[in-house]
């Protein structure tokens, strides 16, 4: 499981970025037709938290994107490839910055050589940079961002998808499965666990609460009961009165669509001390070390995660090559998500190879890399939907143990008959 940073956000506090997304939708002073890159040299840019407490996976996820680019011998056919990797904190030591995200954007936008952009790690920072390389014809492959708003309509905001392609045309594209799949998951998880009811619970943030929702529509069709639906202060000091509600509705499990890990330990002890046959089940967002190695033993034992994030110990062996490929460039171990960075430049690479003589026009490498079909990859075959996203089907459950996430079992999320 990745070392990924207490906080760190998988999907997007999308409502806190409108305002920078408005800011970074228009006057990008970009050419909006995409165009040809002059002459044998492109670059692709990466856009990611470099500062603050994601540095280290992002340097990760960066490292990944070089090795692809150095196992490529810094070429893509016959052109010249070029790596420019941008910090869009801005110097907070928090996560990323909408005015930085956006300046990363128009940075690589105004760049004529550029055919490329690698970003965001998170959601709501894909929200502010897709609208720019939108409109500058840029092709946008992300390679941790899961909002499923970013892409589909479904189960999203109003206006979402369409809000962030200016042009009305596809340039974003990722390769992780996306929170719509993790919906999927969860219910199955949770089916397969032997529940028969489940409380859901989300907090305020936009994308646990679209994902509150995604996934008691998921339990519906399952079925399972959906015994209630609150949103919740996971921070709160005292969370007796969700306790007493879910207790009250006679739920056996209780999933709780968790966006940032503050207070999110303690939760789930009150929960499991109040209802300590329950089984719980958390989302992604709060997948994290840090919740795992707080919770008290009896919550460790009742305690279920999802997440998107391919566990090494299933690996295939295209993923094994690339971990023993990884420590022998950087002379440590990737995190977990360093495999997305690594799978997205080659997807990149392999899409500016496929265009051919048109391999310097930006136009035809998005349309290369929206045809991707039966691609392997480190991370498994798989084909580009028209709306962006792969067809990659598996999400993964995680146990606790001795303080520590583990696998527990693959979960895929593809349509049943």
């Amino acid at each position: 499981m990745a070392q990924r940073r207490p906080g760190r956000r998988r999907a997007a506090p999308l409502l806190a970025a409108a305002g920078a997304l408005l800011l970074a939708g228009c006057g990008t002073g970009a050419r909006t037709d995409g165009g040809s890159v002059l002459g044998n040299t492109l670059t692709v840019y990466s856009s990611l938290p470099l500062q603050g407490p994601a540095r280290a996976n992002s340097m990760s996820i960066v490292n990944g994107e070089k090795l692809a680019l150095q196992q490529a011998g810094g070429m893509a056919g016959d052109l010249l490839v070029k790596y420019v990797s941008l910090d869009d904190t801005g110097g907070s030591k928090s996560g990323w910055d909408p005015g930085a995200v956006a300046t990363n954007a128009r940075e690589a936008a105004d760049d004529t050589t550029t055919i490329a952009y690698l970003g965001e790690d998170d959601s709501g920072a894909s929200a502010v940079s897709i609208p720019i390389n939108n409109q500058a014809g840029i092709l946008q492959v992300s390679p941790t961002s899961t909002y499923g708003g970013l892409t589909s309509s479904y189960g999203a905001e109003k206006g979402e998808a369409a809000k962030y392609y200016p042009t009305a045309k596809r340039n974003f594209a990722r390769l992780i499965p996306n929170d719509l799949r993790q919906a999927t998951a969860q219910a199955r998880y949770q089916r397969a666990q032997g529940c028969t009811s489940t409380y859901v619970l989300s907090d305020r943030q936009p994308y646990s609460m679209t994902l509150a929702a995604n996934t008691a529509t998921a339990l519906d069709e399952i079925p399972v009961k959906v015994a209630g639906n609150d949103v919740i202060d996971p921070t709160a000091s005292d969370q007796s009165q969700v306790v007493k509600e879910v207790r009250s509705s006679g739920a056996d499990c209780v999933f709780y669509a968790g966006y940032a890990p503050e207070g999110v330990a303690a939760l789930l002890n009150a929960l499991h001390a109040g209802i300590p046959d329950a089984t719980l089940f958390a989302s992604a967002g709060v997948a994290v070390p840090a919740v795992a190695n707080a919770l008290d033993a009896g919550a460790q034992a009742a305690t279920r995660f999802t997440s998107p994030e391919i566990p090494a110990r299933v690996y295939s062996p295209a993923g094994r090559a690339f971990v023993a490929a990884y420590r022998r460039a950087f002379g440590t171990t990737p995190t977990a998500d360093a495999i997305y960075g690594y799978a997205a430049m080659k997807g990149v690479l392999d899409a500016i190879r496929r265009a051919g003589p048109n391999g310097n026009d930006r136009q035809s490498v998005i349309d290369a890399f929206f045809a991707l079909k039966n691609h392997p990859s480190v991370l498994g075959t798989y084909s580009i939907r028209p709306i962006g996203d792969s067809t990659l089907p598996d999400y993964w459950g995680y146990r606790v143990r001795g303080g520590r996430l583990v696998y527990d079992r693959t979960i895929d999320t593809r349509a049943t008959s």
